[in-house]
């Protein structure tokens, strides 16, 4: 008699959040062998799926029998893997240029006695205009490459990574604060050994601590969210240069949890 794995109704029962969880409900018939029965379980069903938006590793199955030939099997997917995965990280730090319109302080000051006031830090300021200056600021890659046991990553796994490619990490992950890693991009190869290698790029960018800009005291913001500066006419005392008032910090990219989705 041929072995036949069936999945039951009610099968892929999901929850999700800190604790996900997924349990997966067959049933199996043609051995009373109980060695067959477990390893044909392992060999008809994925080492993790993905979902509620994350990644979820097997647990070990259950496997009761229900007499003669057949056998209820459940399998558990959760939150941590108990599969050899393997994975290092390289990085490399370049320089990328980014133009300011504000300096940290204003160091000295040349020429005749009595320059105007009011620039606050402003950097190049012509006709009232703040044109700035471009400097230069570390930019560090991270290429995380993972290594998973041969079957495990699937084309629906790969197209499910792809879409969160443009994304910062709504946890702390890999010692970066959330919102310090934006996920860049990611390649996958197929190795001799049939175990697929997947690298991941994440561009990291450190929280502002509170610092004083522009005589305003107190701001932060995160890695990736975007601060901009909101100007307006000196009316009042005829200054040299249209003051700060506002600076706003702006949420630019959706988040998510970069352990669930990466698996690691």
């Amino acid at each position: 008699m041929s072995i036949r794995f069936t999945e039951k109704p009610g099968s892929r029962n999901t929850v999700g959040g800190e604790s996900g969880s997924r349990v997966d409900l067959f049933t199996l018939s043609g051995t009373n062998d109980s060695e067959v029965a477990y390893f044909t379980t392992l060999a008809n069903t994925a080492l993790f799926v993905v979902a509620a938006g994350q990644i979820l590793f097997r647990q070990d199955p259950k496997i009761d029998h229900q007499g003669h030939d057949l056998w209820n099997v459940e399998v558990p997917y959760g939150r941590k893997s108990k599969e050899s995965v393997e994975w290092r990280v390289s990085s490399s730090t370049t320089g990328r240029t980014q133009r300011i319109t504000q300096s940290k302080n204003t160091v000295k000051i040349f020429g005749p006695a009595n320059p105007p006031a009011g620039n606050k830090g402003a950097i190049d300021v012509q006709n009232g205009e703040v044109r700035g200056v471009d400097i230069i600021l570390p930019s560090t890659r991270l290429t995380y490459e993972i290594t998973w046991p041969a079957g495990v990553v699937s084309e629906a796994y790969i197209l499910f990574v792809s879409q969160q490619v443009g994304k910062t990490n709504q946890n702390a992950w890999h010692g970066m604060q959330p919102g310090e890693g934006l996920f860049s991009g990611h390649t996958v190869e197929q190795g001799s050994a049939q175990k697929r290698v997947m690298r991941f790029d994440i561009e990291y960018s450190p929280t502002l601590p509170p610092t004083a800009i522009a005589g305003i005291a107190g701001v932060t913001k995160r890695g990736w969210d975007a601060a901009w500066e909101s100007r307006v006419d000196n009316v009042n005392n005829g200054g040299p240069v249209k003051p700060t008032n506002w600076i706003y910090v702006e949420r630019v990219y959706d988040e998510i949890d970069f352990a669930s989705v990466m698996g690691f």
